[in-house]
Order: structure tokens, then sequence, then C-alpha cells
């Protein structure tokens, strides 16, 4: 079996935080950690493998959707990684925003959220970033 995707879990409150971490180490996944978007933005950019991010959205300093936001500024980090948001508030995001969680092709899970679905959601994103590897792969000049 290949090795699992690397997900990096980006929510301010520790609790969640760790019990995904644990729920995802359990089902091996490496895992990295950021309690905030501007953390999580300096791990992207540092990055030198392709990375699976569960996203907050209610985060103080940069929240979920400002650090997607910075993620389609740079054509790297939006390329190169796959983007999840995790939040219970689908009701409050700004109607703009969803132009940028479009681009970014941002998958959803809600909070609280079933660790089946969450399990399920991570997966595909690992599969969407293991297609888009051929790909570039691929089609690389």
């Amino acid at each position: 079996m290949p090795p699992r995707c690397t997900v990096l879990v980006v929510d301010d409150d520790t609790d969640i935080r760790e019990s995904v971490r644990l729920l995802l180490e359990i089902e091996d996944y490496p895992v990295l950690e950021a309690q905030d978007g501007a953390i999580a933005l300096q791990i992207l950019l540092r990055s030198t493998m392709p990375l699976v991010v569960l996203v907050d959205y209610m985060m103080p300093q940069m929240n979920g959707l400002q650090l997607l936001r910075e993620v389609t500024r740079t054509q790297r980090l939006a390329q190169r990684h796959t983007y999840v948001l995790v939040t219970a508030n689908y009701d409050r995001l700004p109607p703009g925003d969803s132009e940028v969680l479009a681009a970014l092709d941002v998958g959803r899970v809600k909070k609280p959220f079933d660790i089946d679905t969450l399990l399920d959601v991570v997966e595909r994103a690992c599969q969407s970033l293991a297609r888009n590897r051929v790909v570039s792969t691929v089609f690389a000049p």
C-alpha cells in the first residue's frame, strides 16, 4: 500500500485539532498542525510535498477564508495542495467567497462532523492529489 498523503489540520481549537490529528494518525495519515491561517500559510509556502489542508473557517488572526484568498494569489499553492473547509457556519459565508471556494475546488465538511464523513473527504482529497500529480508528471514540459 502506498504511503498516505500528508494532512495539514488548521484549527484554533486545540482540542479539535488534536482530536482530528489523532483520528488521522490512527488511519496512518501523516499530520501537520497549525493554530491559525497565518501559520498554515507559512507551512504551505515551505512545503516540499502536496498536502490535503483541512481549514477551519472561524479563527483569529487569519480565518480560513482569508487563508484561501491568499492561496488563490499564489498559483503554486493553489495547484499543489487540496483544500477542505471545515465549518458549522456555511450559512454565514460571505457571498463573494463562493468564487474563492470554486476556484480552488474546495471540499466541505460541516461541523459537527461524523468521523466516517471526515475520513471519506480526506481520502477523496488524497486521491485528487494523486491524480493531479500523475497529470502534472505526464504533461510536464
